[in-house]
């Protein structure tokens, strides 16, 4: 039975990357095709996809069409213009699932990813001395490292200062939301999360 969802799960994953390859026209801009063409095979998939939701999220709220919009980068954090303002955006993606963000008004970040096993290497780099993961109340504790990483990579995204993922230490944790410090800079972010079976995510609020 296993073998059979990863056949079907890999099959209607094709089947919608080739979708978004074939209507690609209707949501991508110019730049973006560009872009697009350049990127080796195994990034594609995801290209497509987090370009494509992040569209029609744009479609719904401002009224254009999503071929208009063109995601550009600057110090290597994403944002579009529209009608002269300027907006920062945050895209992630694991396997299955795609977040987007963005706002006129903040920097944003947001990531998701799917729990799996991680290796004790991991772990020593991704939890700081000062966290301990028997601190965080009713989270499964399979899902803590994947979680950890998931708020600091939104915290990652957001910070103007682009540090290290290593340098950002959570301070605390309670009712779906987390403080997270930049050791560098004593910047704290507040990080809204979620936990699900198999996948967590988390945003900057």
């Amino acid at each position: 039975m296993k073998t059979n969802k990863r056949i079907i799960h890999r099959y209607a994953k094709k089947l919608l990357y080739g979708l978004l390859c074939e209507t690609q026209d209707s949501f991508l801009h110019d730049d973006e095709k560009v872009l697009f063409e350049s990127l080796p095979e195994c990034r594609k998939h995801d290209f497509l996809s987090g370009r494509y939701l992040f569209k029609l999220t744009c479609k719904e709220i401002f009224n254009v069409e999503p071929s208009e919009i063109s995601i550009s980068y600057k110090n290597n954090k994403p944002y579009f213009s529209l009608s002269g303002d300027f907006y920062n955006c945050s895209i992630a993606h694991s396997k299955k699932w795609v977040a987007v963000s963005f706002s006129k008004d903040v920097s944003v970040g947001i990531d998701v990813e799917e729990v799996r096993q991680r290796t004790e290497e991991f772990l020593s780099f991704i939890v700081t001395k000062q966290e301990s993961f028997t601190t965080f109340g009713k989270i499964a504790k399979k899902s803590l490292p994947t979680l950890f990483w998931t708020i600091k990579e939104a915290a990652l995204k957001g910070d103007p200062a682009q540090t290290s993922i290593d340098r950002y230490v959570i301070t605390d944790m309670s009712n779906k939301n987390a403080l997270v410090l930049n050791k560098d800079t004593q910047k704290v972010f507040d990080i809204a999360y979620f936990c699900h079976t198999g996948v967590v995510g988390a945003h900057i609020i």
